[in-house]
């Protein structure tokens, strides 16, 4: 019984630091890269080049600037300075509303900055715990509940992937704000439709960057899971090749 319980806490921690693994994965690839945000905004006008009076030049340093910091470049918060008109001018600074909303994008970007710690946080520690897990079941089991595990693993997942897609195909708005709810304890993420984050990252770039970014994770799954049901197969096709 000792060694069941402790097998099914096995496969639950490695499916677990996989999901983060691929999470990770697509994340950062699909959301990190210069020419993603270049190609989507900076060469089609965005509006903050109008509203901000900034350059492309400017607006692509202030893109940069923003994925150094979440990517930990050891600021606390967001405080990209450009120079306009010959005086130096912070981005993110809100220079008109109450008080209590001085600052508030920055103190977002610190959440979101967080979360990107917290995913990069758990793909390192998959390096040194999923070979244990996988090691600890072929121990306990010989792998032969593996697949079953795998299943209803994937099964679950699969479901919360297809939940999520079918939410955004059918109301983005609405699934974009629940997802804020679901990720963040605060309000910080309301901002208005004037400040720089959102003319800088609207609703129609986090669209396309979710898709990308579900697409390729759905893709790294779909391979995991194919190389967990068709292992007899590919180590055989291997086998045969080497011979």
């Amino acid at each position: 019984m000792i060694k069941k319980t402790f097998y099914v806490l096995a496969a639950l921690v490695l499916g677990v630091f996989l999901v983060f693994e691929l999470i990770g994965i697509s994340l950062f690839s699909m959301a990190l890269p210069m020419s993603f945000y270049r190609r989507q905004l900076i060469a089609g006008d965005a509006a903050a080049l109008n509203s901000h009076g900034l350059t492309e030049e400017q607006l692509e340093y202030v893109m940069r600037d923003t994925l150094n910091y979440l990517m930990g470049d050891g600021r606390e918060y967001l405080d990209t300075v450009v120079t306009v008109d010959g005086e130096e001018m912070r981005v993110f600074l809100r220079d008109t509303g109450p008080e209590e909303d001085f600052d508030i994008q920055p103190r977002h970007m610190k959440d979101v900055k967080a979360i990107f710690t917290a995913i990069r946080v758990m793909m390192i520690a998959g390096v040194f715990f999923i070979p244990l897990c996988v090691l600890s079941m072929i121990k306990l089991r010989k792998g032969e509940n593996f697949k079953r595990f795998a299943v209803i693993f994937l099964s679950a997942l699969g479901a919360v992937i297809a939940a999520a897609f079918i939410a955004m195909a059918i109301d983005f708005e609405n699934a974009f704000v629940f997802f804020h709810h679901l990720l963040f304890a605060n309000e910080d993420w309301a901002l208005l439709y004037d400040d720089m984050l959102i003319e800088m990252l609207p609703e129609s770039l986090f669209m396309r960057l979710g898709f990308r970014i579900g697409g390729l994770f759905i893709g790294l799954v779909a391979a995991l899971s194919l190389s967990v049901f068709f292992q007899g197969k590919i180590k055989a096709a291997f086998k045969g090749n080497r011979e």
